[in-house]
Formats: C-alpha cells, sequence, structure tokens
C-alpha cells in the first residue's frame, strides 16, 4: 500500500514538473506572439505575415528613394566649393602689410576659381581666374599657385 502511495507521488510530482515546464514555454510562446502582432490588427501569422511583407516593401522603396536623394546630394556636394584656401601678400616693396590676397575657391574636382586682390596706393585690383582640374589657362602668379595647391591639399 506504501509502495502504491510512492509511486503514485512521484508520478504526481512529474506532472507538476512538466506543467511548469509546459506553462514556461506557453508563457514565453505568448511573448513572441504578442511581438510578432503588436502594431498588426491581423488574427493569425498568415495575416500577420501578408502585414510586414507588405511593410517591408513599402521600407525597401523608401530606401530606394533615399538611395537616390543621397546620389543627387552626393553629386550636388561634388560640383560645390568646398576647398578654400587664402594666401595674404605684399606685391609692392613701398607698400606696408600683407593687405593683398589670393583666395582659391575649388571643388571636388579642383575646379573653381581663384581671386586675387592687390593693393596699392593708388588703388585696389581685384583679378579673377578660372581653374579647372587645378589649372588654369591664365597665367597664374606664385601666390595664385600657392593658394591653389593649398585648397587642393584638402581632402576629397
Amino acid at each position: 500500500m506504501n509502495y502504491w502511495l510512492i509511486g503514485f507521488s512521484v508520478i504526481l510530482l512529474l506532472i507538476i514538473i512538466w506543467f511548469i515546464r509546459l506553462e514556461i514555454k506557453l508563457s514565453r510562446l505568448k511573448k513572441i506572439n504578442a511581438q510578432i502582432f503588436s502594431g498588426t490588427n491581423a488574427q493569425n501569422l498568415e495575416e500577420a505575415l501578408c502585414f510586414y511583407t507588405q511593410e517591408i516593401k513599402k521600407m525597401k522603396g523608401n530606401l530606394n528613394e533615399l538611395e537616390q536623394f543621397c546620389d543627387q546630394l552626393n553629386n550636388l556636394a561634388k560640383k560645390s566649393i568646398h576647398k578654400v584656401s587664402l594666401v595674404r601678400f605684399n606685391p609692392f616693396s613701398d607698400t606696408g602689410g600683407n593687405q593683398s590676397f589670393v583666395v582659391a575657391l575649388l571643388n571636388h574636382h579642383n575646379d573653381g576659381v581663384v581671386i586675387s586682390s592687390l593693393h596699392g596706393r593708388e588703388g585696389t585690383r581685384i583679378y579673377a581666374k578660372p581653374v579647372l582640374a587645378g589649372k588654369s589657362k591664365y597665367n597664374l602668379s606664385t601666390e595664385e599657385i600657392m593658394a591653389i595647391e593649398e585648397a587642393t591639399k584638402h581632402k576629397k
């Protein structure tokens, strides 16, 4: 009689352990289920998968638009002036100070302009020369060459 009671108790204990284990698994599945169905009105897994498939397609479309926009911005940035240098100098020995200057304004391809301002007693003269690939078809002064070289040292 005691053996039956011990055997029954062991079987009951194993059933309780098995039940607790099933409850833990069910709790985990409910959490996963809640994550899957959150943000949807889906009633079953098939509806949820359809909903998320549509969302992924929308996101892919948005991502493609963003990539195109980034490409446009990148192309625009390459054409924009972002390499700048300034060289001050004194072109005439009879005037004091480095009041004359050269400014180089270049883009990604080293295209742009070099602007020179020569300050003297009689006035100030300003010259602008186009620059293509770091060179100009016009004769460049030493200071203009220095300004272009300094600007081209900036990272592309």
